[in-house]
C-alpha cells in the first residue's frame, strides 16, 4: 500500500503547488486592490479638507474686507465733519458751500453794477432754519447709518433744496456698503448651504458606525450595555450584544454576530444611499467593522470600569507567543535531524507528520497562568528554589502509530545528543500535560488516515437523535450490517 500512495503523490505534487501560486496572485491582487482602494478615498478626503478650509478662509477675507472698508469710511466722515463744523462756524450747513465757494473765487476787475447783479444782502436772522444747523447727535447718527447699510428716519420737515456735496458723498457711499453687503451676504448663503448639506452617512466607516448602534438597539455609545455572556444563545429579533472581555478571534459568539451584522449591512444598503455601492463588498465591510468593534470594546471597558491592556502586557503576550513558536521550530529541527539517521523514516508517507503546525506545544511552568490553563510555578519536593520545566500539551487525536513515530525519532535525538559535548546548562525537563481542546485540539486538512485514531473518530461523531429506524426500510440497513453480512 505504501508504494501506491507515494506514486500517487508524486504524480499529482505539482497540483497543490499551482493552486497554492494562484491563491497567493489573488491575494496580492485583491490586496493591491484594496490600497489602491483606500489611497484613493484618502485623497478625495484630503480634497474635500482642503476645499472646506479654503472656503473657510475666504469667507474670513470677506468679512475683514468688509470690515476694512467699513472703517475706512467712518474716518473719512469723521474727518470730513470736523473739517466742516472748524471752518464754518455757526454758519448754517446748507449756506456754508456756496459761501466758500464765493470767499474762494478769484477776484475779477468788473463791478457787480456791470455784470447786471444786485449787491450781496446780510442774510436775516430769520432766515436761518432751525432743522438746518449741525446736530452732533442726529449727524453722527446718520453717518453711522449709512455706513452699517442703513437709512436714518425721516423727519417731518422736508429740505426742498437740492442735497448739497456732503449728502452726496453719503449717498454714493452708502451705495458702496450695500453693494459690499450684498456681495458678502451670496457668500454666507453659499456658505451656509454647504453647512446645510445632507447629514446621512457618505463613507462605509461611518455607516459601519451608525449601523451597529442601530442593530444593538441604541441611539448612543453614551451608556453600552454589559457584556454577553459567552455561550448563550442570541436569537435573530434580538438586539446584537457583545461579549467586551473577547476579540473576534477569542470569543465563538463574536465572531458569528460579526458575520450576521455585516449581511444585515449589505441588506440594509438602502439607508446609507450617500455611500459608493462598491464600497458594500465583504472585504469592505470586514475592515471597517474591525475598526469599529475596536474602538466600540475599548469604550465599553472603559464604562465597564475595566483598566485597559497596558503596553507591558501586550509585549509580554507578544514575547510568550515568540517562545512557544521557537519551541516547536527547536522540536521540529531536532526530528527532522534523527529522521536522517533512521533509514526506514526516509519514506515520502512521512513527510506530512514532519510539519510545524503537527508539532506539540510546550508550556513553561515557571510563566504566568494563560487561556491554556499552565501553571505558574512547580517546585520539586520541598526545595525552595523553582526549577524551571516545560509541560508538553499533545494532539488529542493522533493515533497509536504517529506517537510511536515521534517517540523514535526523540529517542534517536537523545542517543545522538548524548554523543555531543554538553553546552550550558541542558535541556530543561519535559513533563506531560493534558491535550488540547477547542479549536487547537481539530484535525487540521489533508492528514493521512494513518495518523488520526479511530478511538478519536468514534468520540468526535456527533450523537443525533436517535430514530425508529425499523419505519425508515427504504432507507436500507446499517453499514456494519451490511460488511458483517458480506
Amino acid at each position: 500500500m505504501s508504494p501506491n500512495w507515494t506514486s500517487t503523490n508524486t504524480e499529482g505534487g505539482d497540483e497543490p503547488i499551482d493552486v497554492l501560486l494562484a491563491d497567493l496572485l489573488r491575494s496580492l491582487q485583491a490586496n493591491r486592490e484594496a490600497q489602491e482602494a483606500d489611497a484613493k478615498r484618502r485623497l478625495e478626503w484630503e480634497a474635500a479638507v482642503e476645499a472646506r478650509y479654503k472656503a473657510r478662509i475666504a469667507e474670513m477675507d470677506i468679512r475683514f474686507a468688509s470690515l476694512q472698508q467699513q472703517v475706512d469710511a467712518l474716518k473719512r466722515a469723521l474727518g470730513a465733519e470736523g473739517l466742516s463744523g472748524a471752518t464754518t462756524g455757526d454758519v448754517p450747513t446748507s449756506s456754508a458751500g456756496p459761501l466758500l465757494a464765493r470767499q474762494r473765487a478769484p477776484m475779477s476787475p468788473l463791478s457787480t453794477a456791470a455784470l447786471g447783479l444786485r449787491p450781496l444782502q446780510p442774510m436775516p436772522p430769520d432766515a436761518i432754519q432751525p432743522h438746518t444747523l449741525f446736530n452732533p447727535g442726529g449727524h453722527t447718527m446718520g453717518v453711522l447709518a449709512s455706513v452699517l447699510g442703513k437709512r436714518p428716519h425721516p423727519t417731518s420737515e422736508i429740505d426742498p433744496n437740492p442735497p448739497a456735496p456732503a449728502q452726496t458723498f453719503w449717498t454714493s457711499l452708502d451705495n458702496v456698503t450695500a453693494e459690499l453687503t450684498r456681495y458678502q451676504m451670496e457668500a454666507w448663503q453659499q456658505m451656509k448651504a454647504r453647512r446645510k448639506r445632507d447629514s446621512r452617512p457618505s463613507t462605509i466607516q461611518t455607516a459601519t458606525r451608525v449601523h451597529l448602534l442601530r442593530v444593538m438597539g441604541l441611539s448612543s455609545d453614551k451608556v453600552l450595555p454589559p457584556s454577553h455572556v459567552e455561550g448563550e444563545p442570541n436569537r435573530p429579533g434580538e438586539p446584537i450584544r457583545w461579549v467586551w472581555d473577547k476579540t473576534q478571534k477569542q470569543s465563538a459568539h463574536n465572531a458569528k454576530m460579526k458575520e450576521r451584522f455585516i449581511t444585515d449591512l449589505q441588506r440594509s444598503r438602502a439607508l446609507y444611499p450617500l455611500v459608493r455601492e462598491e464600497d458594500f463588498a465583504f472585504a469592505t465591510l470586514e475592515r471597517a467593522f474591525d475598526q469599529a468593534f475596536i474602538t466600540l470594546r475599548r469604550k465599553a471597558r472603559s464604562q465597564a470600569g475595566l483598566t485597559p491592556e497596558t503596553e507591558e502586557q501586550r509585549l509580554e503576550k507578544k514575547s510568550k507567543r515568540a517562545r512557544r513558536a521557537n519551541r516547536k521550530k527547536t522540536k521540529l529541527g531536532h526530528r527532522v535531524a534523527a529522521r536522517g539517521l533512521v533509514p526506514a523514516f526516509r519514506d515520502k508517507a512521512f513527510d506530512r507528520a514532519m510539519e510545524l503546525g503537527m508539532m506539540s506545544s510546550e508550556s513553561s511552568d515557571s510563566e504566568e497562568e494563560d487561556a491554556d490553563g499552565v501553571q505558574e510555578e512547580s517546585m520539586e519536593g520541598e526545595e525552595a528554589e523553582k526549577e524551571r520545566t516545560f509541560r508538553v500539551r499533545g494532539l488529542p487525536w493522533r493515533s497509536q502509530r504517529l506517537k510511536a513515530f515521534y517517540a523514535a525519532l526523540d529517542e534517536a535525538d537523545c542517543k545522538d545528543h548524548r554523543n555531543r559535548p554538553r553546552r550550558g546548562s541542558g535541556r530543561k525537563e519535559r513533563k506531560q500535560g493534558k491535550d488540547k481542546e477547542g479549536a487547537e485540539g481539530k484535525v487540521p486538512p489533508g492528514v493521512g488516515g494513518w495518523m488520526v485514531s479511530k478511538r478519536w473518530g468514534r468520540d468526535e461523531q456527533e450523537e443525533e437523535e436517535e430514530l425508529d429506524w425499523s419505519k425508515l426500510c427504504e432507507l436500507g440497513e446499517e453499514s456494519d450490517n451490511e460488511e458483517g453480512e458480506q
